[in-house]
């Protein structure tokens, strides 16, 4: 996909958002997933800031609602630290990484290589 067609998905994915916290309600699992897509749309076009925001508030509904080893709580961890990654705080990324559990494993092995990487930089 290119930009545009990320740009073009934008206001469908607000739409979507939008339908289901009105019929849902503010903390269903559904919302989260609208707001994770969201979150994606904006990490693909590099707005880390905004795509923080959404997973964040994604991951706050999941935390309410799904069990700790849920694979869609494990994919919204890992949307987050994709995130955080992307911003080069990888020591926060590997934590998020950490608790999405065997889902996140390859992740947090490379947010691990990276932070080693840096440190020997430092020295």
């Amino acid at each position: 996909m290119d930009e545009g067609d990320f740009k073009a998905a934008q206001p469908l994915l607000r739409s979507a958002l939008a339908i289901d916290q009105r019929s849902l309600g503010q903390q269903h699992p559904a919302v989260a997933l609208d707001l994770s897509n969201l979150g994606s749309l904006y990490l693909n076009l590099g707005s880390f800031a905004e795509a923080e925001s959404l997973f964040r508030q994604a991951l706050a509904i999941d935390e309410k609602n799904l069990a700790p080893d849920d694979p869609r709580l494990a994919v919204t961890l890992n949307n987050l630290g994709a995130v955080i990654k992307a911003q080069a705080r990888y020591e926060e990324a590997e934590g998020f990484y950490q608790r999405s559990g065997p889902w996140g494993s390859s992740n947090a092995r490379w947010a691990q290589i990276i932070r080693a990487r840096r440190l020997r930089l430092e020295i």
